[in-house]
């Protein structure tokens, strides 16, 4: 059993001792990362089950945390387990002692954590009964116990844990939904689903008459959604559905039908990734690049665009900030501990009015530097280049989350900094055997910077689908690369 006292991974374990009270109050963080037993510190879902144990999904294994240390767990070939390490949610089923554990692409997982027992529900041609598509998105759970979910190519998926079939609800059966990308799924009682779409708005669907209705954005519509990409989708106690989008937060009216948009001025140009409410009612917001969001919005009157007291805990140096602006997820416990997962960053921290800084890992030098304001334009380093070809002594493109390229010499200090130029979220790097930079930033493309013998970076060109063989559409929320074979590149995108 954990106790209110114990820390966390790249989570931040915000220990509110009552509520987050006034604006101004700090927060002690503290980190757990992969220096105390956590699979990866790119933590994408959290729960907490029945016994108190805190369940942790990230892009490389599943975790479980005691209150003192991590248990890891991995695909295996050889025996019976998870099905994937590449993990994208994780919920604690509201009856029987099982969590469930959505993959990227290798199906919906369950595990008995009373009896250890593992099963794996994927994909079968020869099955109509199965799930449709082995990419889950997201996962909720309706009053009955069944299951809810999100899929990225075949719309929301319901499953039955008593029968272990699966009842299919996408664009081929619901009239009215214009595709089956989704990111997220709510159940909203009665029947009624929302879905949120990757591209195609936000989307009611009624699953028992087989119909949907989609809202898209519109430039000139001001109660229209704020983004056709919807990341997040929550309901508070008082039945207020909040939906986080990628550039922004609304708040839907049901009796309008109307979106009304909440601190566009500040949230506008942002996504958003979750949200939480406190005993208090406060909310709190999970962003890209700007921390956590403490919104007062108590008898709050909301209009089409209302702008809300906030304030921010956010990144910084000292037990008082987050080692990272960009955060995925956050779930309160039943200790009222805040545990807030991070995009990138190098761990995960615990709010027990704590959060802290944690190791790049890898790179002992650029964690060396990492924590230093006045040499990086950002703490969070993704990944690095060092000693690329003609920069003979330099490490080159030091990657960060939101602060652009960094270019730091040998001697530990920054050069020079390229805020936008190869992308302002930068997530991988790689030198060709010509003495090119190739980089990869989320959501932005690639970039490539021809060799010219100079350390600094005035010929970035930017890769596009004219300039690749493939026809691809170059948003990758990670690029990875493959050394060329034949002087051709091959880059994976999303």
């Amino acid at each position: 059993m954990m106790n209110g006292t114990t820390r966390f991974l790249w989570v931040f374990l915000l220990s509110l001792m009552a509520h987050l009270a006034a604006p101004a109050q700090k927060y002690q963080i503290r980190p757990l990362g992969l220096e105390q037993g956590l699979s990866c510190n790119y933590v994408v879902s959290m729960a907490q089950d029945k016994h108190g144990f805190l369940w942790i999904a990230t892009e490389e294994g599943l975790n479980r945390f005691d209150g003192n240390r991590f248990f890891n767990y991995y695909k295996r070939r050889d025996r019976q387990g998870i099905s994937s390490s590449e993990l994208n949610c994780v919920i604690d089923d509201a009856k029987a002692p099982v969590v469930w554990i959505g993959t990227k692409n290798d199906g919906l997982n369950s595990f008995n954590y009373q009896t250890e027992e593992w099963h794996c529900y994927k994909h079968d041609a020869k099955d109509a009964a199965s799930i449709a598509t082995n990419d889950i998105t997201k996962i909720t759970q309706s009053e009955d116990g069944k299951l809810w979910i999100s899929t990225y190519w075949a719309g929301v998926e319901q499953l039955d844990p008593a029968t272990g079939k699966f009842a299919h609800f996408g664009k081929k059966q619901v009239k009215g939904l214009p595709d089956n990308q989704l990111w997220c799924v709510l159940d909203l009682g009665n029947g009624i689903l929302l879905a949120g779409h990757v591209k195609s708005g936000l989307s009611f669907i009624d699953t028992r008459h087989m119909v949907a209705r989609n809202f898209q954005h519109s430039d000139h519509d001001a109660f229209s959604v704020s983004s056709n990409e919807v990341n997040s989708l929550y309901r508070d106690k008082r039945g207020t559905i909040w939906i986080g989008t990628s550039r922004g937060i609304d708040i839907f009216d049901p009796l309008s039908q109307r979106f009304l948009h909440v601190s566009d001025q500040i949230f506008g140009s942002h996504r958003i990734f979750d949200f939480c409410e406190l005993p208090d009612g406060k909310m709190l917001v999970a962003t890209e690049q700007m921390g956590i969001a403490v919104l007062d919005v108590n008898r709050k009157l909301f209009e089409a665009s209302t702008q809300v007291p906030c304030s921010f805990i956010n990144q910084g140096i000292g037990d008082y900030n987050l080692s990272g602006n960009s955060i995925r997820c956050m779930l309160l416990d039943k200790y009222n501990n805040l545990l807030a997962g991070g995009i990138i960053g190098r761990s995960k921290n615990q709010i027990s009015q704590n959060w802290a800084k944690c190791h790049v890992s890898g790179n002992s030098l650029v964690g060396g530097i990492a924590g230093e304001a006045s040499q990086l334009e950002d703490n969070r380093a993704i990944v690095t280049l060092e000693n690329p070809g003609e920069y003979t002594g330099a490490i080159c493109g030091k990657l960060t989350d939101g602060g652009g390229l960094n270019v730091i010499s040998a001697e530990r200090t920054r050069v020079d900094v390229y805020p936008k130029e190869a992308g302002t979220t930068v997530q991988a790097a790689v030198t060709d055997s010509r003495g090119n930079l190739w980089f990869g930033a989320f959501c932005q493309g690639a970039t490539v910077r021809i060799a010219q013998g100079r350390i600094h970076l005035d010929a970035i060109a930017k890769v596009t689908t004219k300039t690749c063989a493939a026809s691809m559409k170059m948003t990758a929320t990670r690029c990875g690369w493959v050394p060329p074979v034949a002087s051709m590149w091959w880059i994976s995108t999303r």
